[in-house]
């Protein structure tokens, strides 16, 4: 049985958990603004105002990334790495002010927390990266998740992002990374034979 034979089967077989993840990726209110509703008087400033958004919410998604790879880690997190974290949560909000933008109230909520709870107050891992890919479903967020995921024991969910993910086009690093988590938990379902099949590829 060839790899690419596993790959559909799993496929198959993950898909009610595929179907659930997707629901996470419905996007999420970032921000606020009253330059929203220019398009139709001004659509150059529209399109420019929808980048600046769009630039916004990359960093945001990637804090919360960061974030939800922190709260994993728990107590092994050093002080100088929350620092970090925090000064980043700042200049976010700093240059959103700037932007006149103002963030959706769940994602304002988070970041809050964050900046001024000590760790064990956060949210959960599992919701900081859940915020992250509803806000751009992307490598980050979805590897972000997919930790969060298999540190509740929800291998099957952490396997259907690592299999999604190698359906998309990316380099071969990044590839080897995705199949090395698939394989990881697929082995914590005991799919050890599917796991061979995969790594002799």
């Amino acid at each position: 049985m060839s790899a690419t034979v596993v790959l559909r089967e799993l496929a198959r077989e993950l898909a009610p958990e595929l179907r659930r993840l997707a629901k996470l990726e419905a996007h999420r209110e970032i921000v606020r603004s009253d330059l929203l509703g220019v398009g139709v008087h001004a659509p150059r400033l529209a399109r420019a105002h929808a980048e600046l958004v769009a630039v916004h919410i990359a960093e945001v998604s990637l804090t919360l990334s960061a974030a939800a790879r922190l709260a994993l880690r728990g107590q092994d997190v050093q002080a100088e790495e929350l620092s970090e974290l925090r000064a980043r949560i700042d200049e976010v909000r700093r240059m959103l002010e700037l932007d006149g933008l103002a963030l959706g109230a769940e994602v304002a909520a988070a970041l809050a927390s964050l900046a001024r709870q000590p760790l064990a107050q956060w949210p959960c891992a599992l919701e900081l990266a859940s915020l992250s890919v509803a806000l751009r479903p992307n490598a980050h967020s979805r590897a972000a998740l997919a930790a969060a995921l298999a540190a509740r024991g929800e291998w099957r969910s952490a396997a259907a992002i690592a299999l999604a993910a190698l359906s998309r086009p990316r380099s071969a690093a990044a590839r080897r990374r995705w199949l090395g988590r698939l394989c990881r938990w697929l082995e914590r379902l005991g799919e050890h034979e599917r796991v061979a099949r995969l790594r002799s590829a």
